[in-house]
């Protein structure tokens, strides 16, 4: 074995850890917000010791930053995939709303010939260009966050999940109320209003 094989090794298991350290930290943030995860939390979740996560990010800000990079890669890499599959659907939708578009045009050249009921024609038009392109925009929207979700759905079904995996409770390793002021005694007691 060579270095260079040995090198690629290291390599891989420090990617392994990394993605390790990631998914944890994407369960425990899930789980219990932002605030509320340590590093510690991920390292113990990933099995790997906590000093051993700076290797891989400074900060949970990073860790924040990478996961926000993972999920921004997914987002392109399924707009990507949906301009890839859904090409002609995307061309009817552009044609649509670009002759719809030529419409307020049509009021605008008919104003010239009736050049008294140009303040009115103009409101109409102007009034035209935004509803269509506020009705192009949420169409444009409706199409490609429903391909997305179909997609998503579809890689879904050939992936595992966890949805048959039992998780542990965590038995008051964080108390929700650690945060919380103390508890008013109730009415009526001798420390509380009449």
């Amino acid at each position: 074995m060579t270095e260079g094989q040995t090198l690629t090794a290291r390599q891989r298991d420090k990617a392994d850890r990394r993605r390790a350290l990631l998914d944890a930290a994407k369960r425990q943030m899930a789980t219990y917000g932002y605030l509320g995860v340590r590093l510690d939390d991920i390292a113990g979740e990933a099995g790997i010791s906590g000093p051993a996560v700076y290797r891989h990010f400074r900060s949970k800000d990073a860790v924040l930053a990478a996961l926000m990079v993972g999920i921004s890669d997914e987002l392109r890499d399924g707009g990507r995939r949906i301009v890839r599959e859904k090409r002609l659907p995307l061309l009817v939708i552009g044609v649509a709303t670009g002759l719809l578009g030529s419409l307020p045009t049509l009021l605008w050249v008919s104003s010239v010939i009736m050049i008294v009921l140009f303040p009115v024609i103009a409101l109409l038009a102007i009034w035209l260009y935004v509803v269509i392109f506020v009705f192009s925009a949420l169409w444009f929207a409706h199409y490609c966050l429903r391909a997305l979700s179909r997609l998503r759905a579809e890689d879904a079904r050939h992936e595992p999940t966890l949805a048959g995996t039992v998780l542990p409770v965590v038995d008051d390793a964080r108390p929700e109320t650690e945060d919380l002021p103390p508890a008013l005694p109730p009415p009526g007691s001798p420390n509380g209003s009449p």
